[in-house]
């Protein structure tokens, strides 16, 4: 393992300390709160992923979603109140980086966010405007993880990580296991196939991988790199977090650990 980059490095130090001042110790308590839904967004299959949480500049819900047939992941940021939640599309890294990681002094204006939606124990409907038409969504619950108040996992919980490569999508297999909840694996789905191309396991105690960072959708990162692109896989501790790097083998023909 090593530390992050400096820059990401004051950033989770920051997030940690946030959640001690908020939570307690990490270990005692965490911050997840995730609902994850699929169903149909006029017409079509769709995936979403929704974290609830006080992120700051107004936002109380981030999340991670992608079409089936495109397998794209796409953040979204929002607010939820009474059962009601508005969402807004988050364009590219410039904006991510202005929004998710920077933030703003004054709350977001959510007025013109296209995604309204309501929720009802497990179903969700709403409207989705795309292109100046209003699309419905009907969705169902079909997993959630909590281990903010008492510590669960519910049906399948797979997170749509926002970092991805130009041919797959990175997704996080999360679980309780006998060490707590922690991500138990990542999954290289081929954007093209759909097939899984490679999956790393993780897991033992302490149960640490997938648990370092709100939002959980970074925890996993991609960084491109001279001659292939550098995946790194974030763990919680309680210094700030560490990471795991791993670099595509062309012989291999898969990403593998470095020293």
């Amino acid at each position: 393992m090593r530390l992050p980059s400096a820059f990401a490095f004051l950033q989770r130090l920051v997030i940690a300390a946030v959640a001690i001042l908020a939570f307690g110790p990490p270990a005692m308590a965490g911050w997840y709160q995730v609902d994850n839904y699929e169903g149909d967004v006029g017409g079509r299959a769709i995936r979403l992923s929704l974290q609830q949480y006080d992120f700051g500049s107004g936002i109380t819900v981030e999340g991670s979603y992608y079409l089936e047939a495109e397998r794209r992941p796409i953040a979204v940021y929002g607010k939820v109140e009474e059962g009601r939640a508005v969402l807004c599309e988050i364009s590219g890294d410039a904006e991510l980086e202005r929004i998710v990681v920077m933030g703003s002094k004054t709350p977001f204006d959510f007025s013109a966010c296209p995604v309204l939606l309501t929720f009802d124990a497990d179903r969700v409907e709403g409207q989705w405007k795309r292109e100046g038409i209003d699309h419905a969504v009907a969705l169902k619950k079909v997993g959630s993880l909590n281990d903010r108040d008492k510590p669960s996992v519910e049906g399948d919980v797979e997170i749509p990580f926002w970092a991805q490569t130009a041919t797959h999508m990175l997704v996080g297999r999360y679980e309780n296991t006998a060490s707590g909840i922690c991500m138990s694996a990542v999954r290289f789905i081929n954007k093209a196939s759909g097939k899984i191309d490679q999956e790393l396991r993780y897991g033992g105690d302490p149960c640490d991988a997938g648990m370092l960072m709100t939002p959980i959708y970074m925890n996993v990162e991609v960084h491109a790199g001279a001659k292939s692109d550098e995946i790194w896989i974030n763990y919680r501790d309680n210094a700030g977090g560490t990471s795991d790097t791993y670099v595509f083998d062309r012989k291999a023909k898969a990403y593998v650990k470095t020293d």
